[in-house]
């Protein structure tokens, strides 16, 4: 019994990780810029993870690897324009605020990975509400995953305007949310 149990188990992991390294490989083929901001991410948390002592913390790691998946089901142009930062109509705004939804979903299907895939569905999502998805969600109620995300996706975005990193933050405690 021991041993189909641990066996049933091995194959549960490997299932899950093989999953997740398919996940990635797609993001690495659609947009190989998106994976290195993905791999930045994670070794952010990384790093603030040997600080700070989470007790799931290969969730908010798995998190940070998948966190750009959702943009695998966004239109290439729209991605073209918001990364050259051109202005998107209300429409294709709204395609792309999709995004952590689309991610989200991905991920609700694979087996132990309803956390991440809340995580990932947050990590746009404000403290105080604003932000997408566009719900009720808002405060401790944003999993800290999400609000963990959002802090240093935002810090990568002021670090890549050429800003220092006690630049970055300070900046980054300026703003509301």
């Amino acid at each position: 019994q021991y041993q189909l149990v641990m066996a049933e188990r091995e194959l549960l992991e490997k299932t899950l990780k093989g999953s997740l390294h398919i996940l990635m490989e797609i993001l690495t083929l659609v947009n190989p810029e998106l994976f290195g901001r993905s791999a930045e991410l994670k070794a952010l948390v990384s790093s603030l993870s040997a600080t700070i002592e989470w007790e799931r913390c290969w969730e908010i790691e798995t998190a940070a690897m998948l966190s750009q998946i959702g943009f695998i089901g966004i239109p290439p142009e729209i991605l073209v324009k918001n990364q050259l930062k051109q202005h998107l109509p209300p429409t294709e705004m709204e395609i792309l605020e999709s995004m952590p939804g689309i991610g989200a979903r991905l991920l609700a299907n694979i087996p132990r990975m309803d956390s991440i895939s809340k995580i990932i569905l947050y990590k746009n999502k404000h403290f105080y509400g604003l932000g997408f998805p566009s719900d009720p969600v808002k405060g401790k109620d944003i999993p800290l995953g999400g609000r963990v995300l959002k802090i240093l996706s935002d810090l990568i975005e002021v670090e890549g305007q050429q800003t220092p990193r006690l630049g970055a933050l300070k900046l980054l405690r300026e703003r509301k949310g």
